[in-house]
């Protein structure tokens, strides 16, 4: 049995794990908890740092999608206005569990 994290979409309703079994057969489960509210850091996207969203930095080189202006700080440019976005701990966990699945451990 694998598994696999799936990249991220446009529009977010969950983090995929896809889990081929020894038959071949595809098994895709989701998991979705804005957790503790922090992006992870495939949902900032290089946008900013985890540091830099903590502190709602001013990221001077970001264009603003409304305004079209240079600057916009960083908890605008990652909005996280409701839950359609990556947890810190949402990713975590999925990427626990993908690691667990590969360890190939066998259970009764």
């Amino acid at each position: 049995m694998k598994a696999r994290l799936l990249p991220l979409n446009d529009k977010y309703y969950g983090t995929e794990i896809v889990i081929v079994d020894d038959y071949g057969f595809e098994y895709y489960v989701s998991l979705c908890n804005p957790g503790n509210w922090e992006p992870s850091d495939r949902e900032l996207d290089g946008i900013c740092t985890i540091e830099q969203w903590r502190n709602n930095d001013w990221l001077p080189n970001i264009t603003d999608g409304w305004t079209g202006k240079k600057g916009i700080y960083a908890k605008e440019a990652v909005d996280l206005c409701d839950d359609h976005f990556e947890s810190r701990n949402t990713y975590e966990l999925a990427r626990k569990l993908v690691e667990l699945i590969n360890k190939g451990e066998k259970h009764e």
